[in-house]
């Protein structure tokens, strides 16, 4: 019995390591400066088989690219990209192709049919660990492997009646110097993506 419980011990102590490790992992990467120009994104929507990816359509950004803003905005010709296989069940995720931790998440919703008369309506909003104190939700992210390199996944309850959606991601990074690195004048970066989704039934 004391043999097993040594064994359960350690066991314990390696999982909390793990654990500890992976959360400074984590916590490093959201020092990462703004990533050089706005990353692909992607909707990912399981269909009960598999998971399908479906690559945003840009809309907007506002970008550093050294002391300048750089901006852009698709107008009022608003895309409206193919939706992929419908999803069944209630979770999406968002993943971003970048190892730039996303400071500010949010998604809006729209239906087709009231695209360019109303506004989207926002029924996401969370922050990544360094944003978010413990008046504002946390992100549910997760560091994935992707075509460039690395990139986040962030889960998103979509708690909407079955239906064909347009959801508007919007994204914002904020960089947060290392000690005794100076903060660059324009520090703050963000960029809008939309996709189709069909909900099933």
């Amino acid at each position: 019995m004391v043999a097993i419980c040594g064994i359960l011990a350690a066991t314990a102590i390696v999982w909390i390591w793990r654990a500890m490790i992976s959360q400074a992992d984590e916590f490093s990467r959201d020092l990462l400066p703004i990533p050089l120009g706005p990353p692909s994104a992607y909707l990912l929507v399981d269909d009960g088989i598999r998971r399908n990816a479906q690559a945003g359509v840009m809309t907007l950004y506002s970008w550093p690219v050294g002391d300048e803003l750089q901006q852009y905005s698709v107008g009022e010709d608003w895309p409206r990209p193919s939706p992929v296989p419908p999803l069944r069940g209630d979770m999406v995720a968002l993943r971003l192709d970048t190892p730039a931790m996303p400071a500010v998440v949010q998604l809006s919703r729209v239906y087709p049919a009231d695209i360019g008369k109303k506004l989207p309506l926002r029924f996401y909003r969370c922050h990544n660990r360094r944003m978010s104190p413990s008046t504002h939700h946390p992100c549910d992210l997760s560091i994935v492997s992707t075509e460039s390199g690395e990139g986040w996944d962030i889960e998103i309850p979509l708690s909407s009646p079955p239906g064909e959606y347009l959801l508007l991601a919007s994204v914002t990074w904020s960089e947060f110097p290392a000690p005794g690195i100076p903060a660059r004048s324009i520090n703050q970066a963000g960029a809008n993506w939309f996709f189709s989704i069909e909900k099933a039934d």
